[in-house]
Formats: C-alpha cells, structure tokens, sequence
C-alpha cells in the first residue's frame, strides 16, 4: 500500500508516493505528449525498463480536512513533487511560491484548487534551490481527475524535454514553456489536461530561521 492513501470526501489522494515517469508522443503538435504515471509505495524500487524516464518522491496534504500533516511535513522535505489542497479564500500563487521558499530540494508544487484544476509553479533549471520558474494552471477536461498528480505530470514533462533536448542538441537547455495541453495516464485511464494562464516568475531566498518552516492552509508553520 502507499502511505496514506485515503480520499476524503471525494477529495483527491493524499499521502506519499514514488511516482514513475514514463512518456510517449510530444513529437508534433498535433500528437500531444502523454506521460503515464504510476504510484508506488515510498520505499519500493522501480524497475529500470525501456520506456522509464525517472522516478520520484510525491507528497501530498490533505488540507484542512484531513490530520496528516505532520507526516506530510516530514516526506516534503525529501519529495521531488509536491501538492496541497488550499483553501477558497487563499491565493494559489501564494500557496505555490510559500511552499518553493520552504522546500528547496521539491522541483514542481501544485495548490489543488478544485477537483479538476491545481495551480502548478515548477522550478525553471536543474540543481537551482531558488531562482527562476514559471507558474500554470492545469486542468482535466472533467471532474474526479487526480489533480495530486498534475505537479508530476509537469515534472514529467521537464524529465522528457530536457532527455529530448540532450539526444537532439547533445545537451540539455532551459525549459521553454510547456505545451498547451498534455494527457495524463494512470491506470489506463486518459485525462486530457490543458495548461494556460502561464507566468515567469522569480522564487526568492528561503526566509530568515525564524520564520521557517512550511506553509499549510495560508499560514507559516514555524519548524
């Protein structure tokens, strides 16, 4: 089982996962990218088959619904991809840029505003803590779609431009901005995302020791 794999009132999936990447397509635009994701329990290996672009950690909280953040505290820190569920009165650009600031080791996080869209801000360079990157909204053409996974889908997508990038120029550039849309597979099931409302944006310094800590429900938890 993968921890913490609980929906709550028909809420997306929160807990922790390994997240394997596989992609195919993309290559014109009229073949959209289609990235299959596969959630394992935290600590299984993956399978290094044909196909495997990468694989890591995912987390998610639950928001104000559910009590497991203290769990979610601790996998964030080491999490590659990470989603929070926000409230309607916060902002989902402040939600996104209070949880790049705290984690600097997670690469994509997403505000999951709704049952088919999530605010998705991912990290411009490889190895960069802070910097620059740009913000997205992402949406399934229907509702019930797993919006916990949209922050690894647009991870995914980086792993395959920058590999593809690599093969054709023999080494990889800065992301350009992502396609409009990309389909999401899980469990063979498609869910067509599409992505707009793109903006760069600049990720500043983590804050002072004494105002550290993870942003849940429109706050700073202080560590």
């Amino acid at each position: 089982m993968v921890q913490g794999a609980t929906p709550h009132e028909g809420r997306p999936w929160v807990g922790t996962a390994l997240v394997e990447v596989h992609a195919d397509g993309g290559e014109t635009p009229d073949t959209p990218l289609t990235v299959r994701l596969t959630r394992r329990a935290p600590e299984a290996l993956s399978e290094r088959v044909p196909g495997l672009l990468s694989d890591h950690l995912l987390a998610v909280d639950g928001g104000p619904h559910t009590d497991n953040f203290p769990q979610f505290f601790r996998s964030s820190q080491s999490s590659a991809a990470v989603a929070a569920w926000m409230r309607r009165d916060e902002a989902a650009n402040l939600v996104v840029d209070r949880l790049m600031i705290n984690l600097p080791v997670t690469k994509a996080v997403g505000a999951m505003m709704d049952s088919r869209t999530c605010r998705v801000g991912l990290r411009d360079r490889e190895g960069v803590k802070d910097g620059e990157g740009f913000l997205v909204t992402m949406a399934a053409d229907v509702a019930g779609a797993p919006v916990e996974l949209f922050p690894s889908l647009l991870l995914g997508w980086s792993y395959w431009w920058r590999r593809r990038s690599t093969v054709l120029r023999g080494s990889p550039r800065d992301l350009p901005l992502p396609p409009t849309r990309l389909d999401l597979v899980e469990k063979g099931r498609v869910y067509p995302v599409r992505l707009e409302d793109y903006q760069r944006t600049t990720w500043p310094s983590p804050p002072p020791q004494n105002a550290s800590g993870l942003a849940r429900h429109g706050r700073v938890v202080v560590a």
